[in-house]
């Protein structure tokens, strides 16, 4: 899963639903751990309790972006961290061209969420077609900047990323979390019901009784809007 540094609040929602559908149903989510999309999905499938790879263009004790630091130790503790480059090797603008061409070649299929019209997903999605992968793109608003990239990728020929219900395509198999398929915890249930019986649900007004039952009301409502089974609304949330 990659895409721009530089992602808009669309990109953002699709990347992160991708990469947790993608860990819910123990799928490894590859990406470069660069900002934007490839940070996103790193966090999204740990999120999702999945394992992530992180390709670097770097050695790996020269952790770049530096403030990645902290996902880095979480990638590293869910999945794993590789780089062609020796440990002690600095980032350099001539590395992360070139390691996209592993990100694709260890995966069996990319996704490019957002891409401008020079961005380094573009370059992953060319190596994955000459490695005979799957290549997917998620359309985008022709105005957008961040979707230039990835239309223009549809128009050339890629798998157009029209729904999640496309991760079954990619990966072969039908797939959880989508409509509600998948099993839900017993606080998310329990909080789902409120939600399916108010027009418009705010959260804080059953904060104090879900504090009693130790439920953490953020972290339940974050898994069923990635689960796709509630959407916001008018500063609250409704069934979707």
């Amino acid at each position: 899963v990659v895409g721009t540094r530089n992602p808009s609040e669309y990109g953002k929602v699709v990347a992160e639903r991708i990469a947790f559908l993608l860990a819910l149903n123990g799928v490894a989510v590859v990406s470069g751990m660069a900002y934007g999309i490839d940070a996103i999905a790193h966090l999204s499938a740990l999120n999702g309790g999945g394992r992530t790879i992180a390709v670097l263009g770097s050695g790996l004790k020269r952790i770049y972006p530096e403030e990645h630091k902290n996902l880095f130790k979480r990638i590293c503790e869910n999945g794993a961290a590789i780089s062609e480059y020796p440990p002690d090797e600095e980032p350099h603008t001539s590395h992360f061209p070139q390691r996209n061409r592993i990100i694709s070649g260890i995966s069996s299929a990319v996704i490019v969420v957002e891409a401008g019209e020079k961005s380094g997903a573009l370059i992953t999605a060319k190596f994955a077609l000459e490695q005979g992968r799957e290549v997917f793109a998620v359309p985008g608003n022709i105005t957008s900047v961040q979707s230039k990239g990835t239309n223009r990728l549809i128009k050339e020929g890629a798998n157009p990323f029209i729904s999640f219900e496309d991760l079954s395509e990619v990966l072969g198999q039908p797939i959880m979390g989508i409509g509600g398929s998948e099993k839900l915890s017993e606080e998310e249930n329990y909080v789902l019901q409120f939600i399916k019986e108010a027009e418009i649900f705010y959260p804080e007004s059953i904060i104090p009784l879900l504090r009693e039952k130790g439920i953490n009301i953020y972290e339940i409502l974050t898994s069923l809007e990635l689960k796709g089974l509630i959407k916001k609304s008018k500063g609250g949330f409704r069934k979707a």
